[in-house]
C-alpha cells in the first residue's frame, strides 16, 4: 500500500494533480480559479490562461481551474490572466485581468474569484 501511495504521490506531482489524500496537498506554484457567470453561475469548458509563463487549463464543471504559475511566481505576485477559448468572453472582474496570487497553502478560502461576460 505504502509503494501504491507513493508511486501515486511522485506522478501526481508530475502531472501537476492536487493529491486526494486526506486533506490534500496545497502545490507551490498552483493557483485555483473559481469562473463565474456575472450571473454567478459557473462557467465550465472556459480556457484560460496566464498572459505570460504558466498553463493554459479548462475549467470543469463546477467552474474551477488549477494553473500552474512561472517558477518565480510568489503568493502576492501579480498574475496577467487571458481567455484562450472560447474567444467572446471577457473579463468582468477584474476587468482588466490583472490578479494576486493567494497563499499557496491548502486552504479552502485561497483561491481566485473571476467574473466573465
Amino acid at each position: 500500500m505504502l509503494r501504491w501511495a507513493l508511486y501515486y504521490l511522485r506522478h501526481a506531482s508530475l502531472h501537476g494533480d492536487i493529491c486526494r489524500f486526506g486533506r490534500g496537498i496545497g502545490r507551490a506554484g498552483v493557483m485555483v480559479l473559481r469562473v463565474r457567470l456575472a450571473a454567478d453561475q459557473p462557467l465550465s469548458e472556459v480556457r484560460i490562461g496566464t498572459a505570460g509563463d504558466g498553463s493554459t487549463e479548462f475549467t470543469d464543471a463546477t467552474g474551477h481551474a488549477r494553473l500552474r504559475l512561472a517558477a518565480q511566481a510568489k503568493p502576492g505576485s501579480r498574475i496577467a490572466l487571458r481567455i484562450v477559448d472560447p474567444p467572446h468572453f471577457v473579463f468582468i472582474s477584474p476587468w482588466d485581468g490583472w490578479v494576486v496570487a493567494p497563499s499557496f497553502d491548502n486552504d479552502s478560502g485561497n483561491y481566485v474569484r473571476l467574473r466573465l461576460s
